[in-house]
C-alpha cells in the first residue's frame, strides 16, 4: 500500500472529552468542525490512490503539528525557535486522537489498527498539521531487534 500524506493548514486542536447535559453527551462544535476539515482533506487526498483498500490492514501514522508561536516573541527568539521541539501542552496523544478519530472511517476502519505512531510537535510561525500514513509490512516487523533498530 503506497503511502498518503496530507497537509492542513490550521491551527492544531486537541481532543477533548465530549460535554454533557445530563443523559445527553455532544462533541463541541469547533472540535467537530476541525474534524470534518481533517476528514476532507482525507478524502480529497485519497483521490486517485490505493490506500484503504486493504481497508483492515496495519498501518503506521507520522504526524507533525505545527503550533504558532506567541505574537510576543521578538523576531530573534521567532527565527531561532522556529521548527524547533515544543515541549509544552497540549499533550501529543491529545492532539494525534482528534486526527486518528477523523480519519476513521475515510483511510481505515478503526483507529485500533495504527500499531506504529509518530508523533512530533513543533513551534512555527502559523499553525499547521502535516499527517503521513502508510501500511505496515509485516515481514518487517517479525522480530523486536527490527522494530529497534528504527
Amino acid at each position: 500500500m503506497k503511502p498518503i500524506e496530507f497537509k492542513i493548514n490550521t491551527q492544531p486542536r486537541p481532543w477533548k472529552r465530549p460535554g454533557g447535559n445530563g443523559k445527553k453527551r455532544y462533541t463541541d462544535t469547533a472540535m467537530r468542525a476541525y474534524q470534518n476539515e481533517i476528514a476532507a482533506t482525507a478524502m480529497v487526498a485519497r483521490v486517485g490512490t490505493e490506500f484503504g483498500s486493504e481497508y483492515e490492514s496495519a498501518i503506521e501514522s507520522r504526524i507533525a503539528f505545527v503550533l504558532p508561536m506567541p505574537e510576543t516573541w521578538t523576531d530573534a527568539k521567532r527565527k531561532t525557535t522556529n521548527m524547533t521541539v515544543r515541549p509544552l501542552t497540549p499533550d501529543c496523544d491529545n492532539l494525534a486522537k482528534n486526527i486518528l478519530d477523523a480519519c476513521e472511517g475515510v483511510l481505515y476502519q478503526n483507529d485500533k489498527q495504527i500499531v506504529i505512531q509518530r508523533i512530533v510537535k513543533l513551534w512555527g510561525r502559523a499553525g499547521e498539521v502535516y499527517i503521513w500514513f502508510s501500511g505496515v509490512n509485516q515481514t518487517e516487523w517479525h522480530s523486536i531487534e527490527n522494530w529497534l533498530e528504527i
